[in-house]
């Protein structure tokens, strides 16, 4: 049995604020562990990576480099297996 998960881009520090994408280093269908970085971007010229928040497969990407993103915004959905 399994479920989706949506990935959000997190709280970005001050309302208002919005951060690029730069790269995604995972791709669709690509098995991920949790805390394992998958996508880089940029806030206020600072680079940051993104997190995987479960374990699983990816099935989708959302965004793509050079899009701005909004904290809440969804970015990925990741397949989970549920025991």
């Amino acid at each position: 049995m399994s479920k989706t998960v949506v990935l959000k881009c997190p709280w970005l520090a001050a309302e208002g604020l919005s951060a690029k994408v730069l790269q995604w280093l995972v791709t669709e269908g690509q098995t991920v562990a949790i805390d394992q970085d998958i996508m880089l971007m940029q806030l206020d010229q600072e680079e940051f990576l993104l997190p995987a928040s479960e374990d699983g497969v990816v099935q989708s990407l959302l965004v793509e480099p050079g899009d701005w993103i909004e904290p809440d915004q969804e970015l990925a959905i990741i397949e989970i297996k549920i025991d």
